[in-house]
């Protein structure tokens, strides 16, 4: 009896985690995509709002998730949109400016990626959708084009 709770648990963790990757072979630079706080290193589950996985989707996400049909996303659709707000388009984030990628391209034709799509890195001056990452918080994620940082009162 246990032993088969355990099988159908590992068997729900493979199918969320070939669910975002599977998505994540569908957007320029999916694998890719920059760490908003950890240089050097990738944010594996792009439209999440942690790293690895959680399932709060981040901005990006809720974009994808609106355009997705039968699992399948159509880029064109998500590429022009800015989710996290920061003033750049998911296409200039994910090497793809012109928003002319395709899955069949693979990696060609793209420059590496500049940004996350989701989540508004610390050094932009930008960050209307508010959507920032608790580690390295952006001080414009209040929404508004002026600086917004809370400093506890000390008692």
């Amino acid at each position: 009896m246990h032993l088969s709770a355990i099988f159908l648990f590992v068997l729900s963790c493979t199918g969320a985690i070939y669910g975002y990757s599977k998505l994540r072979r569908q957007i320029p630079n999916g694998y890719k995509v920059p760490h908003p706080c950890t240089p050097g290193t990738t944010w594996h589950a792009v439209g999440h709002m942690a790293p690895e996985y959680d399932p709060t989707k981040n901005a990006f996400g809720k974009d994808v998730h609106e355009v997705l049909e039968d699992s399948q996303l159509e880029w064109a659709k998500v590429c022009s949109q800015d989710s996290d707000g920061d003033g750049l388009t998911n296409g200039q984030e994910l090497g793809d400016p012109s928003c002319m990628w395709k899955v069949s391209d693979g990696l060609q034709g793209l420059a590496d990626p500049t940004g996350h799509p989701g989540i508004c890195e610390p050094g932009r001056k930008q960050c209307t959708s508010g959507i920032t990452f608790n580690e390295c918080p952006n001080p414009f994620a209040s929404g508004s084009s002026e600086p917004s940082i809370s400093v506890p009162q000390w008692p």
